[in-house]
């Protein structure tokens, strides 16, 4: 029996030992991200100060609906369309 409970407590002190190292190495790998990020910015700094950064949104057209026209007429247009009569009744 304790050599079943032996086995288990070297295998558990193994898997603690793998996961004590893959910690200490993610903790290094985000030291690293963080150092990374940290020369980006100075990089991005130096570069604002020899121009500003502008970055434009790249254009796009909205989408049109096939049921729509292409361009909606303007309201004196709309009116300049209507015939004679039915705009000397409509001012009325």
């Amino acid at each position: 029996m304790n050599s079943d409970m032996d086995r288990i407590n070297d295998r558990l002190k193994y898997m603690f030992a793998k996961m004590r190292q893959a910690f200490i190495r993610l903790s290094e790998d985000f030291a690293a991200m963080a150092n990374a990020i940290r020369k980006r910015q100075e990089v991005i700094d130096l570069l604002e100060l020899i121009e500003p950064y502008d970055e434009q949104p790249p254009k796009t057209k909205p989408l049109r609906l096939l049921d729509q026209p292409k361009a909606l007429p303007i309201k004196h247009q709309v009116m300049n369309r209507k015939p004679l009569r039915a705009v000397a009744r409509s001012s009325c």
